[in-house]
């Protein structure tokens, strides 16, 4: 009874590792692209809509002229969620093929570094809303002097993370 179990093992894993050997690799995934110019959607943040506009057009204003296709105008969050029937409207409306727009982490200043730390994540959304086509998580600091203001240093360190955004973004096809 051994033998034959044993048998009976040893002919399955040949024959799996057989068919393992012809079967034909997994292609990777299609690279996410689209068609058309790029518009800013204000980045939400959780502890202050307003603030969110604010730093989403300073991003804009960096990573806009950097970008070959991108309209000027940051579109207004109508809240936290966007819906893809407002995507798509948008879409139409401001004849674009995606949008860029994102989630404050976070924005905190750590006196005891004398540094502002500030984390970011960015998204590029597809027109129609039916598919993420890119993310990255952005977070760095910037070193505060006493002369600085808070503002001054975040203005800094948002355009920073938008060059470091138009360097990573993948382009249209």
């Amino acid at each position: 009874m051994n033998r034959l179990l044993t048998v009976v093992l040893v002919l399955m894993t040949v024959a799996g590792c057989a068919s393992w050997r012809t079967r034909e690799p997994v292609p990777p995934p299609p690279r996410e692209t689209w068609h058309g110019p790029l518009a800013m959607i204000a980045f939400a943040d959780p502890t202050d809509p307003v603030r969110g506009e604010q730093l989403a057009a300073r991003f804009w204003s960096e990573a806009e002229p950097r970008l070959a296709t991108a309209i000027s105008a940051v579109i207004r969050r109508t809240g936290p969620r966007l819906a893809a029937s407002w995507l798509k409207e948008r879409a139409t409306a401001y004849r674009v093929g995606a949008f860029v727009t994102g989630r404050i982490g976070g924005v905190r200043v750590q006196t005891r570094e004398h540094r502002l730390w500030m984390s970011l994540t960015v998204y590029l959304v597809a027109a129609d809303g039916s598919r993420l086509l890119w993310s990255r998580r952005l977070a760095e600091t910037e070193p505060l002097t006493a002369s600085d203001t808070a503002e001054e240093a975040t203005d800094r360190l948002i355009r920073r993370l938008a060059r470091e955004f138009v360097h990573a973004c993948p382009t249209p096809s």
